[in-house]
């Protein structure tokens, strides 16, 4: 189980006993609440008015733009959630760095894959004269591009490669990315398919 069902199959755990409570329903005037009765542990709201949806709650808030009404946009859950597509039409909270710095974070485990997917297309075109040679540049990835705390550390680590046995290794390292989208952000967008989905089942 990757990472994105390990959160699908936690949020199924967590709204287990969620129930809606509609407080106010006109047109495309809503504001819906759902949450365990007797308490607000991972509770959340859906609100909507003309162009706009928001989900605010226990794991955070979001406010997204994108047609006149929201849950069609989003419809359903039918076809699972679009986080990418979703996190394009995000427009409150997303501060001077868009809203990829609000839905995203860094990866130490996709930064390691990009590193040594990087050397292994490097050997593809270059040939590295010895095995001590290989061995060299090995220790050199390890100990300065493997070893990042943080995005800071590794940013600054690609930026700062000097390995003269293998020159040019890491100039396509940018076309990478070295983030996965944050828990809560996922979460959000299963919370709002699925509270859409009551929703549409009480009207029904």
């Amino acid at each position: 189980m990757n990472r994105e069902e390990e959160i699908a199959e936690r949020f199924s755990r967590d709204i287990a006993r969620h129930v809606m409570e509609i407080q106010n329903d006109n047109g495309l005037y809503r504001h819906l609440r759902f949450q365990r009765p007797e308490t607000r542990d991972c509770y959340f709201d859906l609100i909507t008015w003309p162009g706009y949806l928001t989900i605010a709650g226990d794991m955070g808030t979001f406010t997204f733009s994108r047609t006149r009404d929201m849950f069609e946009f989003f419809g359903d859950g039918e076809h699972g959630i679009s986080p990418g597509y979703w996190q394009e039409k995000i427009q409150a909270g997303a501060g001077p760095e868009g809203s990829r710095a609000i839905t995203t974070e860094w990866d130490s485990e996709a930064h390691h894959r990009n590193v040594v997917q990087e050397w292994k297309e490097w050997l593809e075109g270059n040939a590295l004269p010895d095995p001590e040679t290989t061995g060299e540049v090995k220790e050199y990835l390890r100990d300065n591009l493997l070893n990042c705390n943080d995005e800071y550390e590794a940013i600054a680590a690609v930026r700062e490669f000097d390995c003269p046995e293998a020159p040019g290794l890491l100039e396509d390292f940018w076309e990478y990315s070295d983030s996965r989208y944050q828990f809560h952000y996922l979460w959000c967008c299963h919370a709002i398919v699925w509270g859409i989905k009551q929703y549409r089942q009480r009207e029904e």
